[in-house]
């Protein structure tokens, strides 16, 4: 389950996902603008927030039924891999996932606290205000389980 979703991922970050309902997932958009008979011209494109919070939830839930720390490596450097995308949206939702992850499995992710601090700092110098801002949640996720972070 996490290969497909990965690859998702990176296909959608390089411009190539063909699955219309995944990219508008993913990107966080519904229509486009001046789409005929649905009334959306002037007002651009729509955030599809329910799609995120579904991705972020299945994310929690298969975090929560493995305990194979290859697997859960995988999934957390994975994730953080995009916080590096030039897609502040990518980067901003990769983030919110890894919060998500660290704020219900801290405990299973202690073991990979030292690489997530440096995607955190790497992060936390972002030129995107609200990539910054999730940086800091994440950060304050990952320190309420593994302490401070600073000398990571």
């Amino acid at each position: 389950m996490v290969q497909p979703l990965v690859e998702a991922l990176k296909d959608y970050n390089a411009g190539t996902l063909c699955d219309p309902v995944l990219r508008t997932v993913l990107a966080g958009r519904k229509t486009p603008v001046g789409r005929a008979g649905v009334g959306t011209a002037g007002r651009g494109l729509h955030a599809a927030p329910e799609g995120k919070v579904l991705v972020t939830e299945c994310l929690v839930a298969l975090m929560d039924s493995t305990a194979d720390d290859a697997l859960l490596k995988t999934l957390n450097l994975d994730l953080l891999m995009h916080s590096r995308s030039d897609d502040a949206r990518l980067c901003f939702f990769a983030l919110a996932c890894v919060t998500a992850l660290w704020n219900t499995h801290g405990g299973k992710l202690l073991a990979f606290a030292s690489e997530t601090a440096t995607f955190i700092a790497e992060c936390s110098e972002d030129e995107h205000d609200m990539v910054v801002r999730e940086t800091l949640r994440l950060k304050a996720a990952m320190e309420s389980v593994a302490g401070n972070i600073a000398g990571l």
